[in-house]
C-alpha cells in the first residue's frame, strides 16, 4: 500500500472479524486495533462488522459499538439498534435435497446452522468440534438430521472438502452460494445473500455513497466485499488467491495489518501508536 488518503474520501469502513480484527493465535483484538477503531469513529467514519458469524457471536469477541451488523456471511443485517435490516434464508427445498442427499446413504458428513434462535448440528464430529474451538465459540446443540427441516435458516456451514463442495453446489443446493474461508468447510447461504449484498443494505441505510468505502478481510467468503468496496484491503494472511484479485494488501492479522492500513489510507493518526505505548491509549 503507497497511496495516502484523506478521511474525507472514506465515510464506511466494513471489517471481517476473525483472521481481520480477530487473531486466531490468541482469540483476541490487538489494544492498538481496537483503539484505532475508537479514532475511525471520531473522525466520523461508520464501522461495522461483517462477519460469517452470527450477531451475538460477533459480540462475544468484540466489544465495541459497531454501528452495524453484516452476519452470516450477508444472511442477516442488524442497525446498532437491534433493527433487523435483511434477512434471507437458506432455501427449503435446497435443506430439503440436503437432508434427502444424506438419508440416501451419501457422505456421511457434519454440518452446523444457524438459526435466530442459535447454532445447532448435525453429527458433531472432530471436524465441527475444530472448527468451533479454532474460533474461540462454544459447541452448538447437536440434534438429529431431520430438525433442520422445521427451522428457518440462515446458514450451513458443511463440513466437506473441495470435491464434494462441486457436487452438492451443482447438484443438492443449486439455489446456494458456498464460500470457503477453511479447507475443511464450506459456508451456505441463500445465492442472493452475501457481505457484498449486506455492504448495499447499510450503505442505502446510511445513505452513503459506494465510492467513500473500503473492507477489510481474509477468507473467501470476504472476497466479493472486498472487490464491491472502493478499497479492498485483503491481510497478509489471506490466501494468495484473494491477494492477486484485491486493490490492497495489507499486513496480517497479527501484524496489526488493520491499524496500519488505516494509517497508511490517512483515516487515523500515526500517533495511536505512541498513544499507546505511553500509557495513553
Amino acid at each position: 500500500m503507497d497511496l495516502l488518503y484523506t478521511n474525507e474520501m472514506i465515510k464506511a469502513a466494513f471489517f471481517d472479524i476473525d483472521g481481520t480484527l480477530l487473531s486466531f493465535k490468541t482469540h483476541t483484538i490487538s489494544p492498538l486495533v481496537i483503539n484505532a477503531l475508537y479514532e475511525l469513529r471520531k473522525n466520523g467514519v461508520f464501522v461495522f462488522a461483517a462477519s460469517g458469524r452470527s450477531i451475538n457471536q460477533i459480540r462475544e469477541v468484540v466489544d465495541f459499538p459497531f454501528d452495524g451488523f453484516i452476519s452470516s456471511n450477508g444472511a442477516c443485517c442488524m442497525d446498532a439498534n437491534g433493527i433487523v435490516l435483511s434477512h434471507g434464508m437458506v432455501p427449503k427445498r435446497d435443506i430439503q435435497q440436503l437432508v434427502d442427499y444424506l438419508k440416501a446413504g451419501n457422505g456421511p458428513f457434519a454440518f452446523a446452522y444457524t438459526t435466530e434462535a442459535g447454532m445447532f448440528a448435525y453429527n458433531l464430529n472432530d471436524k465441527v468440534k475444530f472448527h468451533f474451538v479454532h474460533t474461540n465459540v462454544a459447541f452448538p446443540i447437536e440434534v438429529p438430521l431431520e430438525e433442520i427441516l422445521d427451522e428457518d435458516v440462515l446458514q450451513i456451514t458443511l463440513y466437506i472438502d473441495a470435491e464434494e463442495e462441486k457436487e452438492l453446489a451443482e447438484q443438492v443446493m443449486p439455489n446456494c452460494e458456498f464460500t470457503r474461508w477453511h479447507e475443511l468447510f464450506a459456508d451456505v447461504n441463500n445465492m442472493e445473500f452475501n457481505k457484498a449484498s449486506g455492504v448495499q443494505v447499510m450503505l442505502d441505510y446510511y445513505g452513503i455513497d459506494r465510492q467513500k468505502t473500503v473492507a477489510f478481510g481474509d477468507g473467501g467468503n470476504d472476497l466479493k466485499m472486498l472487490l464491491f468496496v472502493e478499497y479492498g484491503v485483503a491481510m497478509g494472511n489471506a490466501a494468495q488467491w484473494i491477494k492477486d484479485q484485491t486493490k490492497y494488501v495489507t499486513g496480517s492479522v497479527d501484524e496489526d495489518g488493520v491499524l496500519n492500513a488505516l494509517i497508511q489510507f490517512g483515516l487515523i493518526s500515526p500517533k495511536i501508536i505512541a498513544d499507546e505505548f505511553s500509557g495513553l491509549g
